[in-house]
């Protein structure tokens, strides 16, 4: 049955920073009339519901539609629900999705507590109808996981909905891993798809490229992980690698694809931009999200805490959490240099209430929340 929301914002000049959100319907929902509207630092899971096993999942960690813009979701994780991670749409015309920014968000197994495996994608953004606008949205520097087990026809990230074009995207440096496809792109008047990374298995498209127009578009620089001989690049008909180029030609041309598979761990430190510092103010909170895709099966990681601390004499105490596992952190001491060292062993997230046993990342993904105390 349905679920109560957590938060619904419907005022401009908000900022919702450092919650954490669990076992509601949608996480955060922000009406398209509100405008300068920050969502930082949350962590949302077991979100959404499912009316019995022939249902689809219903809600999503983060809800947003902006008429103006300057909504703005970043450094926020999210996992284990029943609906998307990030939904950015509309089907309601006079209801916008314009100045949308996500950027260095960790959106992981989105839908998965889905029992009849009707998936939803990790990030979207997008209309359905007739007269919504997609404005001046950015997609940055987000990451996103689904196991590469995980083998159902939906795509991973999904920039744009249906045949409805928006106006104008910005999509770069997304870390992409797993789905069917990894990436998908819809119809745009104007669009950047730069610097991403897409991995996804063996059996999977890794992009899925649906504008007939290619026009106006700068698509370059990307790395596609997937043996390039595979039929696994969509534009009019599935194609190896070097056809789907010349398909979509000029596009693409600086895109490579050097292995079947990544060659070494992707690990990102995100210093969490939540605000400045208050002057004087030397208990104020240091935090970072530190991401690992665990694709050497290392049973271990170091990390430099270094920028995450104020420097000066003494030591910094520290701790460091499982984001699928608040109760306790795994690690805490006190920092005067050097390196940190994360174990990277598979944990049991949050089942969720009322809901089925919440899949696991096993060792292959990992989200820590490292904090200056």
């Amino acid at each position: 049955m349905a679920r109560p929301h957590a938060i619904y914002n419907k005022n401009s000049h908000n900022r919702y920073v450092r919650l954490i959100i669990h076992d509601v319907g949608i996480g955060i929902y922000n009406e398209p009339t509100a405008q300068d509207v920050d969502i930082s630092g949350c962590v949302v899971y077991n979100y959404g519901f499912q009316n019995g096993a022939t249902d689809n999942g219903h809600e999503h960690a983060f809800y947003i539609k902006s008429n103006v813009g300057g909504v703005r979701l970043h450094d926020n994780i999210a996992y284990n629900g029943y609906g998307y991670g990030i939904h950015a749409y509309s089907d309601v015309l006079g209801e916008h999705v314009n100045g949308v920014t996500l950027e260095g968000n960790v959106i992981f197994n989105s839908s998965m507590l889905s029992v009849n495996q009707a998936y939803s994608s990790n990030i979207l953004i997008g209309a359905e109808a007739a007269g919504v606008n997609l404005q001046n949205d950015t997609v940055w520097d987000n990451m996103t996981y689904w196991p590469l087990t995980m083998t159902s026809s939906v795509p991973n990230i999904r920039i744009g909905y249906s045949t409805y074009p928006g106006s104008n995207v910005y999509v770069r440096g997304n870390l992409v891993a797993g789905g069917n496809p990894a990436f998908q792109m819809r119809d745009w008047d104007v669009a950047t798809v730069k610097g991403n990374q897409f991995y996804t298995h063996s059996t999977g498209t890794v992009v899925n490229f649906l504008d007939q127009s290619r026009d106006n578009y700068d698509w370059s620089s990307n790395i596609h992980y997937r043996a390039s001989s595979d039929l696994a690049w969509y534009y009019n008909g599935l194609t190896n690698f070097a056809t789907w180029q010349g398909r979509v030609t000029p596009l693409a041309a600086t895109d490579n694809a050097p292995s079947a598979s990544p060659p070494s761990n992707w690990v990102v430190q995100r210093i969490l931009s939540i605000g400045e510092v208050p002057e004087g103010d030397y208990n104020w909170p240091y935090e970072a999200n530190l991401v690992v895709y665990n694709w050497q099966n290392a049973a271990s990681v170091t990390v430099n805490p270094d920028p995450v601390f104020e420097p000066g004499e003494g030591c910094d105490p520290y701790e460091v959490w499982n984001a699928q596992s608040m109760t306790w952190p795994v690690l805490t001491g006190c920092w005067r240099g050097g390196m940190l060292t994360l174990q990277l062993v598979a944990v049991t997230p949050p089942q969720a209430v009322g809901g089925p046993a919440s899949p696991t990342t096993g060792t292959q993904f990992h989200v820590f929340l490292l904090r200056n105390r």
